[in-house]
């Protein structure tokens, strides 16, 4: 019953994450490849956002990509028996592909920067599961 919840929260929130960085409101068929920004060098735009950006703005785009990607780390253990490296494998695939859709679809600024934040959240959000993980199995052992 555990394992299905937690696969209905993973459907649930991959929708909501490629709702959030793909399928916004500029979301459209028509121009393909038309509008799309990309950005391959790693940390000249968070560094551009530091020096003329809000503090807010420059949180967001720093500690949001991490935080988004936490839950792809942590649910996917939950319901799958995949290894570490697997895990981060598909977590990396998974923010290629919005990279390159919001670049495809002109809807969002395609940048390495979020790809290295996106698995740096999914990795911290996968030692989390296992650190719970393993508290639980020790709790579990001691008052069985």
């Amino acid at each position: 019953m555990k394992k299905k919840i937690f696969i209905i929260i993973f459907i649930i929130y991959i929708l909501v994450l490629f709702k959030i960085t793909v399928f916004r409101s500029a979301f459209g068929l028509f121009h393909l490849f038309a509008h799309g920004k990309l950005y391959a060098v790693p940390a000249v735009n968070l560094i551009d956002a530091y020096k003329n950006c809000t503090a807010q703005t420059f949180v967001y785009l720093l500690v949001g990509n991490i935080v988004w990607f936490m839950p792809f780390g942590f649910l996917l253990p939950a319901i799958t028996k995949l290894s570490n490296a697997k895990i981060i494998i598909l977590a990396a695939l998974t923010s290629f592909i919005i990279e390159f859709m919001q670049y495809a679809f002109g809807t969002g600024i395609s940048e390495i920067d979020d790809f290295i934040l996106n698995v740096l959240g999914a990795v911290i959000g996968l030692i989390i599961f296992r650190l719970i993980h393993k508290a639980y199995k020790k709790y579990k052992l001691k008052h069985q």
